[in-house]
C-alpha cells in the first residue's frame, strides 16, 4: 500500500491504483477523447468511477458509444450550467501539450470540479516521491526516490530494453515487442 503523497490519498483496488483528493466524485468527466481517454477509462472504472461525459476541442468521433460527447470550452460551460452536481475530472491530453493540460485543469477546477490523479497498479512509486494533482502514472512507469512530479504530468513507459531468450535477437523498443507478440 502506498502512503499519502502530495495532495491526495492512494487507494489500491484490483490491479489498479487510483489516487484522488478525498472529496472526489465518482462521476468523472474526461477532457480529451482520443487515445489517452481510452487508456484512462478502464483504470477509473476498476476503481469504481464512472465516466459521464467527454469533452474535446476537436470534432472527433466519440471514443465511447455510451458516453455523451461535448465539444470545446463553450460547450463545457453550457453543460456545467445545467449540471451543477459534483464531478471529478481527468485531463486526457497526451503528448507534449503540457501547457494545454495545465490550462484545462485550472479551468475545470475554477468550475469546482475535482482533479483526479491516476496511478496504474503496475506503476512503482518510491516512498519519498511527491505527485501533484492531475498526474497520470501509467502501466509499469516508475517514480524514483525524491522525484517530484508537478501538476498534470503524465508518465508512460514508452521504451524499454527487452531480451527475449531463444530467438537469438534482442528487442529494444515497445514497437518491436508488440510486433513480436503478434508472431
Amino acid at each position: 500500500m502506498f502512503a499519502a503523497r502530495g495532495p491526495f490519498i492512494c487507494q489500491k483496488r484490483n490491479r489498479y491504483v487510483i489516487s484522488m483528493l478525498q472529496n472526489a466524485s465518482s462521476s468523472v468527466i474526461l477532457w480529451g477523447g482520443t487515445g489517452q481517454a481510452k487508456v484512462i477509462r478502464p483504470i477509473l472504472e476498476a476503481a469504481g468511477h464512472r465516466v459521464v461525459m467527454v469533452f474535446d476541442n476537436a470534432r472527433i468521433v466519440p471514443p465511447f458509444a455510451e458516453v455523451p460527447m461535448g465539444g470545446d470550452w463553450n460547450d463545457f460551460v453550457q453543460w456545467r450550467d445545467k449540471n451543477v452536481d459534483e464531478f471529478s475530472f481527468v485531463v486526457c491530453i497526451g503528448g507534449t501539450r503540457g501547457r494545454d493540460r495545465v490550462n484545462i485543469l485550472e479551468g475545470l477546477m475554477s468550475y469546482n470540479l475535482t482533479p483526479i490523479t491516476v496511478l496504474h497498479g503496475t506503476a512503482w512509486l518510491a516512498d519519498s516521491s511527491y505527485i501533484d494533482q492531475g498526474c497520470q502514472i501509467l502501466a509499469m512507469a516508475a517514480v524514483c526516490e525524491n522525484a517530484r512530479l508537478g501538476v498534470a504530468c503524465i508518465l508512460i513507459l514508452m521504451q524499454q530494453s527487452i531480451t527475449i531468450v531463444g530467438l537469438g535477437r534482442e528487442f529494444t523498443s515497445c514497437r518491436e515487442r508488440q510486433s513480436l507478440e503478434r508472431w
